[in-house]
């Protein structure tokens, strides 16, 4: 859930600084003399290229967040690119940053998605150390540790 409200920060803060951007090269159009200051016709691209980074990454923020709940299966895949686009939010100002510390959240607390999605058909019982596997399979017990990893 947090990735989804960094994501909308982060989107809506670029659609804040884009739309600045074009005032700002509007009334440079306009103010006679602007043109003769050097370096100044290029600031409102630039400003307008941050805020197409941030609507650009707010918006896949949003998506990455989405698919974690729609697509539990794959929530690491996903939190891990919400962290990523997190990050290069920074550039379009990472929604006044609170976007961008909302968006990380919620990336490294990915594997919270996993519990929004549909039960797992095995669970353990309580009186005992065996797995009850519910699908009625009776098939092995899944690993509950993976040596690779520690």
């Amino acid at each position: 859930m947090l990735s989804l409200i960094g994501g909308i920060i982060i989107f809506l803060v670029g659609l804040l600084i884009y739309a600045a951007a074009s005032i700002l090269s509007a009334l440079l159009a306009t103010t006679p003399g602007s043109d003769q200051v050097p370096g100044l016709v290029g600031v409102p691209m630039t400003i307008a290229a941050m805020g197409l980074v941030g609507i650009l990454t707010g918006l896949l923020v949003i998506v990455f967040g989405v698919l974690m709940y729609i697509r539990p299966q794959q929530h690491v895949i996903w939190g891990a690119l919400v962290l990523v686009l997190s990050l290069v939010s920074i550039l379009g100002f990472g929604g006044f940053f609170l976007g961008l510390i909302l968006g990380l959240i919620g990336g490294v607390r990915a594997d919270d998605g996993a519990s929004h999605g549909a039960p797992d058909a095995t669970a353990v019982s309580r009186d005992s150390d065996t797995v009850v596997n519910h699908a009625g399979t009776g098939g092995p017990s899944p690993p509950t540790s993976f040596p690779l990893l520690q």
